[in-house]
């Protein structure tokens, strides 16, 4: 009798009798192949007809208590020493599909271990390492074994794994052959995605990849608060406001003003025949819907102070007549400055009216670097943009590097185009050479 006539389920129940410390959830009587668990028999002394014996007439006997599982990198129990074990049910991290899942309880289908396990001895007080005779490992990696490696390294991520809990080789093989593989997925997970339950019997809704602020606004916005949001150029605003009225079922109107913004485009006007010509903002207003007034800070302050009624009251004046406001109606401006005036980079923009400026919730908008890398796709080009971006804001140069650089720069490197020339075109557009050096510093 042979232990290789015996099945992994009959395998894992003998040695889960012979060797009840190898029975925790990862240990190798729960996960270990079949070449693992012949091993783990062999070196009890345990002969092939006694496990089949045993399997035979003692199927229905209830097994021991499970041992306590004890996780990468973790401390053993007291008198033991730390030893590594197989990433087991540790909390939620960068992965949710997939790639790096903890491992679950499959019953007797036989999975890979890729690693070597901490194991309890003489009834669970001390630990040791277990390493498998390599003649027992099996030539080919078995399937799955990416969902361990991705684990170990979501360990390491999530700092769980300390200073000597896993092989230094192992760890450096792991970021080597997956990173890369599976960089993009990286990225992915670590921008806010959005998904909106409606409501029983209806289905979610997905909104998708948004900026990091999308959610609060969208809070804001929900109870009935104006917002101004004030942030540099190309960070998502526009976007972020069609995402909110998105969330909100409401119908998004936007508005780009400036210096010749009148109150006929605003409100609207009467044509000779009599006819009235309406806006976005009258529609908005009267019929409900998300309002933009986007690079509000470039419109005339003294036009402006139009909305002040509308904004803080329930009625408003146009050409054909007082209107009521609609409950859904909800206004967001979008601008660069805080509405004090021109600065260093933006020189176009006005002071706003103090009483306009009261009516709104101020949200600094700054740059998403995260949805930036998602974006782009393109890591190193991406990393460049930032640095440069980084050096110009430190050395308060009057030089915008916005994501679309990044996102615009990495289209046109996919395309073939140089390095050198796709930075003329997205960073520096005229740039004198002095500047450039300085911020290339």
């Amino acid at each position: 009798m042979e232990f290789e006539e015996l099945n992994v389920p009959q395998l894992r129940e003998a040695a889960r009798h012979f060797a009840p410390e190898t029975r925790g959830v990862g240990g190798v009587a729960h996960v270990g192949t079949k070449e693992q668990l012949i091993a783990v028999l062999r070196e009890k002394g345990v002969m092939a007809c006694e496990a089949k014996e045993f399997c035979d007439g003692n199927g229905a006997v209830k097994a021991p208590q499970e041992a306590q599982v004890i996780p990468v990198g973790g401390a053993g129990q007291q008198g033991g020493e730390t030893g590594q074990g197989k990433a087991g049910q540790g909390e939620a991290g960068l992965f949710d599909g997939a790639e790096g899942k903890p491992a679950e309880d499959n019953g007797d289908q036989a999975q890979p271990e890729q690693q070597t396990g901490a194991e309890a001895k003489d009834g669970g007080q001390e630990t040791r390492e277990q390493q498998q005779p390599k003649a027992e490992q099996p030539e080919t990696k078995p399937e799955g074994g990416d969902d361990d490696e991705l684990e170990i390294l979501r360990q390491i991520i999530t700092r769980k794994v300390k200073q000597g809990g896993v092989d230094p080789e192992l760890v450096g093989k792991i970021v080597d052959e997956k990173l890369e593989k599976f960089g993009k997925e990286f990225r992915k997970k670590m921008v806010k995605s959005i998904v909106v339950k409606q409501g029983p019997g209806l289905p979610d809704k997905e909104i998708g990849v948004c900026h990091k602020l999308t959610k609060q606004i969208a809070d804001v916005c929900n109870l009935g608060i104006h917002q101004m949001l004030v942030g540099p150029a190309g960070g998502g605003k526009t976007t972020c406001c069609e995402k909110v009225a998105e969330i909100l079922n409401l119908k998004f109107y936007p508005m780009s003003v400036g210096p010749q913004t009148t109150k006929s485009d605003l409100l609207g006007f009467i044509d000779a025949a009599g006819n009235y010509h309406t806006t976005p903002l009258r529609e908005a207003f009267e019929h409900g819907g998300l309002l933009l007034l986007d690079e509000v800070d470039a419109a005339n302050a003294g036009v402006l102070t139009i909305i002040n009624s509308l904004l803080a009251n329930g009625y408003c004046s146009f050409p054909d007549g007082v209107k009521q406001r609609n409950e859904n109606f909800r206004c967001i401006c979008a601008c660069n400055t805080y509405g004090r005036g021109a600065d260093r980079q933006y020189v176009g923009r006005n002071q706003l009216d103090a009483a306009t400026l009261d009516r709104f919730a101020v949200v600094d908008f700054d740059y998403d670097e995260d949805m930036e890398r998602s974006i782009a796709g393109n890591c190193e080009w991406v990393e460049k943009i930032q640095r440069y971006r980084k050096r110009a804001f430190d050395l308060k140069m009057r030089v915008v590097i916005s994501p679309r650089a990044s996102i615009f720069g990495a289209r046109l490197l996919a395309s073939g185009m140089s390095e050198k020339k796709v930075e003329e075109l997205v960073v520096w557009k005229g740039v004198s050479e002095e500047i450039r050096k300085k911020i290339m510093a």
